[in-house]
Protein backbone atom coordinates (compact mmCIF):
# COMPACT_ATOMS: atom_id res chain seq x y z
CA UNK A 1 0.00 0.00 0.00
CA UNK A 2 2.18 2.56 1.44
CA UNK A 3 5.59 0.65 -0.15
CA UNK A 4 3.58 0.96 -3.48
CA UNK A 5 3.86 4.62 -3.75
CA UNK A 6 7.30 5.37 -4.24
CA UNK A 7 10.48 3.40 -2.97
CA UNK A 8 11.14 6.40 -1.43
CA UNK A 9 7.55 7.40 0.13
CA UNK A 10 7.35 10.59 1.51
CA UNK A 11 10.64 11.89 0.23
CA UNK A 12 11.07 15.15 -0.94
CA UNK A 13 10.40 19.10 -0.21
CA UNK A 14 6.42 18.31 0.13
CA UNK A 15 6.64 15.73 2.12
CA UNK A 16 6.84 18.23 5.30
CA UNK A 17 4.13 20.65 4.31
CA UNK A 18 1.86 17.77 3.57
CA UNK A 19 2.56 16.10 7.16
CA UNK A 20 1.80 19.91 8.82
CA UNK A 21 -1.40 20.17 6.78
CA UNK A 22 -2.66 16.50 7.81
CA UNK A 23 -1.72 17.61 11.58
CA UNK A 24 -3.65 20.23 10.92
CA UNK A 25 -6.87 18.81 9.85
CA UNK A 26 -6.37 16.52 12.39
CA UNK A 27 -6.58 19.63 14.93
CA UNK A 28 -9.51 20.80 13.33
CA UNK A 29 -11.15 17.07 13.35
CA UNK A 30 -11.03 17.42 16.66
CA UNK A 31 -10.86 21.22 17.68
CA UNK A 32 -13.87 22.61 15.89
CA UNK A 33 -16.83 19.65 17.27
CA UNK A 34 -15.01 20.24 20.50
CA UNK A 35 -15.98 24.09 20.42
CA UNK A 36 -19.92 22.82 20.72
CA UNK A 37 -19.49 20.68 23.66
CA UNK A 38 -16.69 21.44 25.81
CA UNK A 39 -18.07 24.98 27.26
CA UNK A 40 -20.96 22.59 28.41
CA UNK A 41 -18.12 20.10 30.11
CA UNK A 42 -16.77 22.78 32.00
CA UNK A 43 -20.12 23.75 33.26
CA UNK A 44 -20.80 20.36 34.84
CA UNK A 45 -21.78 20.61 38.03
CA UNK A 46 -21.27 17.04 38.34
CA UNK A 47 -17.46 16.09 38.74
CA UNK A 48 -17.28 13.05 38.21
CA UNK A 49 -18.88 13.14 35.02
CA UNK A 50 -16.39 15.61 33.52
CA UNK A 51 -13.64 14.07 35.30
CA UNK A 52 -14.19 10.57 33.89
CA UNK A 53 -15.07 11.72 30.26
CA UNK A 54 -11.44 13.79 30.35
CA UNK A 55 -10.00 10.40 32.23
CA UNK A 56 -11.16 7.92 29.48
CA UNK A 57 -9.21 10.63 27.26
CA UNK A 58 -6.27 9.97 29.05
CA UNK A 59 -6.31 5.85 28.93
CA UNK A 60 -6.91 6.48 25.49
CA UNK A 61 -3.76 8.91 25.06
CA UNK A 62 -1.92 6.65 27.44
CA UNK A 63 -2.60 3.33 25.61
CA UNK A 64 -1.41 4.88 22.06
CA UNK A 65 1.77 6.34 23.86
CA UNK A 66 2.16 3.06 25.12
CA UNK A 67 1.14 1.12 21.70
CA UNK A 68 3.69 3.70 19.35
CA UNK A 69 6.71 3.56 21.50
CA UNK A 70 6.66 -0.06 21.07
CA UNK A 71 5.74 -0.37 17.43
CA UNK A 72 8.90 1.88 17.08
CA UNK A 73 11.20 0.15 18.87
CA UNK A 74 10.20 -3.08 16.24
CA UNK A 75 10.02 -1.22 13.41
CA UNK A 76 13.64 0.09 13.16
CA UNK A 77 14.90 -3.54 12.63
CA UNK A 78 16.04 -4.36 9.24
CA UNK A 79 15.33 -8.25 7.84
CA UNK A 80 18.64 -9.69 6.79
CA UNK A 81 20.34 -6.74 5.13
CA UNK A 82 23.14 -9.23 4.08
CA UNK A 83 20.42 -9.74 1.20
CA UNK A 84 20.12 -6.27 0.17
CA UNK A 85 21.69 -4.27 -2.33
CA UNK A 86 23.25 -0.88 -1.58
CA UNK A 87 20.61 0.91 -3.59
CA UNK A 88 17.49 -1.76 -2.13
CA UNK A 89 19.32 -0.81 1.30
CA UNK A 90 19.10 3.19 1.21
CA UNK A 91 15.53 2.81 -0.38
CA UNK A 92 14.67 1.00 2.48
CA UNK A 93 15.91 3.01 4.98
CA UNK A 94 14.39 5.93 3.52
CA UNK A 95 11.11 4.35 3.43
CA UNK A 96 11.78 3.45 7.36
CA UNK A 97 13.09 6.96 8.49
CA UNK A 98 9.55 7.88 7.10
CA UNK A 99 7.87 5.37 8.99
CA UNK A 100 9.64 6.42 12.34
CA UNK A 101 9.54 10.21 11.86
CA UNK A 102 5.53 9.65 11.11
CA UNK A 103 5.10 7.55 14.27
CA UNK A 104 6.98 9.73 16.33
CA UNK A 105 4.84 12.89 15.41
CA UNK A 106 1.74 10.45 16.48
CA UNK A 107 3.68 9.48 19.76
CA UNK A 108 4.23 13.45 20.22
CA UNK A 109 0.50 14.05 19.58
CA UNK A 110 -0.97 11.07 22.16
CA UNK A 111 2.11 12.53 24.64
CA UNK A 112 0.51 16.39 24.17
CA UNK A 113 -2.82 14.74 24.84
CA UNK A 114 -2.15 13.25 27.80
CA UNK A 115 -0.24 16.27 29.03
CA UNK A 116 -3.37 18.70 28.07
CA UNK A 117 -6.08 16.20 29.98
CA UNK A 118 -4.07 16.07 33.11
CA UNK A 119 -4.08 20.17 33.13
CA UNK A 120 -7.67 19.91 32.10
CA UNK A 121 -8.54 17.44 35.14
CA UNK A 122 -6.02 20.01 37.68
CA UNK A 123 -8.31 23.10 36.24
CA UNK A 124 -11.47 21.85 37.31
CA UNK A 125 -10.23 20.38 40.70
CA UNK A 126 -8.74 23.87 41.66
CA UNK A 127 -12.23 25.65 40.16
CA UNK A 128 -10.13 27.86 37.42
CA UNK A 129 -12.19 29.63 35.11
CA UNK A 130 -14.44 28.34 32.58
CA UNK A 131 -12.61 30.10 30.19
CA UNK A 132 -9.33 28.97 30.68
CA UNK A 133 -11.01 25.16 30.91
CA UNK A 134 -12.95 25.49 27.55
CA UNK A 135 -9.38 27.14 25.78
CA UNK A 136 -7.43 23.68 27.16
CA UNK A 137 -10.53 21.45 26.58
CA UNK A 138 -10.74 22.06 23.01
CA UNK A 139 -7.10 22.14 22.74
CA UNK A 140 -7.72 18.41 24.55
CA UNK A 141 -10.18 17.04 21.63
CA UNK A 142 -8.19 18.90 18.81
CA UNK A 143 -5.29 16.40 19.80
CA UNK A 144 -7.46 13.32 20.69
CA UNK A 145 -8.50 14.12 16.66
CA UNK A 146 -4.96 14.25 15.81
CA UNK A 147 -4.18 11.13 17.32
CA UNK A 148 -7.49 9.49 15.75
CA UNK A 149 -6.38 10.76 12.54
CA UNK A 150 -3.00 9.19 12.75
CA UNK A 151 -3.60 6.12 14.74
CA UNK A 152 -5.19 5.11 11.28
CA UNK A 153 -1.82 5.04 9.64
CA UNK A 154 -0.52 2.57 12.28
CA UNK A 155 -2.08 -0.65 10.62
CA UNK A 156 -1.11 0.52 7.17
CA UNK A 157 2.61 0.82 8.67
CA UNK A 158 2.86 -2.55 10.85
CA UNK A 159 1.37 -4.20 6.97
CA UNK A 160 4.29 -2.73 5.08
CA UNK A 161 6.98 -3.46 7.63
CA UNK A 162 5.06 -7.29 7.47
CA UNK A 163 5.58 -6.81 3.98
CA UNK A 164 9.10 -6.31 3.53
CA UNK A 165 9.78 -8.84 6.63
CA UNK A 166 7.87 -11.36 4.88
CA UNK A 167 9.21 -10.69 1.27
CA UNK A 168 12.83 -10.89 2.52
CA UNK A 169 12.27 -14.30 3.89
CA UNK A 170 10.96 -15.69 0.79
CA UNK A 171 13.87 -14.35 -1.03
CA UNK A 172 15.78 -16.25 1.36
CA UNK A 173 13.84 -19.36 0.94
CA UNK A 174 14.32 -19.21 -2.75
CA UNK A 175 17.97 -18.65 -2.85
CA UNK A 176 17.96 -21.82 -0.58
CA UNK A 177 16.01 -23.60 -2.93
CA UNK A 178 18.03 -22.70 -6.04
CA UNK A 179 21.65 -23.49 -4.45
CA UNK A 180 19.87 -27.08 -3.39
CA UNK A 181 18.41 -27.63 -6.65
CA UNK A 182 21.98 -26.72 -8.40
CA UNK A 183 23.68 -29.19 -5.60
CA UNK A 184 21.56 -31.93 -6.24
CA UNK A 185 21.73 -31.62 -10.20
CA UNK A 186 25.52 -31.61 -9.73
CA UNK A 187 25.89 -34.24 -7.44
CA UNK A 188 24.16 -36.42 -10.12
CA UNK A 189 25.52 -36.10 -12.77
CA UNK A 190 24.12 -32.81 -14.21
CA UNK A 191 20.93 -33.62 -15.96
CA UNK A 192 18.63 -32.52 -12.70
CA UNK A 193 17.80 -36.15 -11.64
Amino acid sequence: MLRSMDQTAGAGAGAYLRALLAYVAGLAVGGFPALGFVGKLSLVTDSGTAIGIMSAVLAFGGLLVGFVASLMLFSGRLENPARLTFELAVAYRTRLRFILASQASTLVAALLLCVLAVAWMVLFAISAPAISREVLGVAVFAYAGVCILRMLLLPLQIFELHEESLDSAVEALEEDAKRRYSTDAEESGGDGR
